[in-house]
């Protein structure tokens, strides 16, 4: 099993804590060095509105990822956190801003197909490693 949950309908979960735990301690073992995370933006404490919307609908859901990313943060691989805004089903636009630690001046929505691409190319160029971007 990948997960613990307590079945109390948006009580508390360890989902992300769990499966990172877990994810983790494989890729150490299989000396795998690359990981990319994609929790959520709600985690930005500068972006006021996601922030709240977080707080007051996905609270044990934020917690859970705040877990999760301190275990990534701590761990010796080569991870990136990417938080992408609200995604959408628009097609790629192939230009997309990113931000080290904060999410960017109105950025408010980002294509899967912008977020996908720019997640392989993390993979492959190594960029933004030990590092949180948006």
């Amino acid at each position: 099993m990948l997960f613990a949950r307590e079945d109390r309908g948006r009580g508390p979960t360890k989902v992300r804590d769990d499966c990172a735990q877990r994810l983790m301690g494989a890729m150490e073992k299989g000396e795998v060095r690359r990981l990319l995370v994609i929790p959520t933006a709600f985690l930005y404490s500068g972006a006021w509105l996601p922030s709240i919307v977080g707080q007051l609908f996905f609270r044990p859901g934020m917690k859970d990822a705040v877990g999760s990313e301190r275990l990534v943060g701590q761990s010796t691989l080569d991870w990136t956190i990417v938080r992408p805004p609200r995604l959408t089903d628009d097609r790629r636009v192939e230009r997309c801003r990113v931000s080290d630690a904060t999410c960017p001046h109105w950025g408010l929505q980002i294509s899967g197909a912008d977020l996908a691409q720019f997640t392989l190319e993390q993979v492959e160029k190594h960029e933004h490693v030990r590092a949180v971007v948006s």
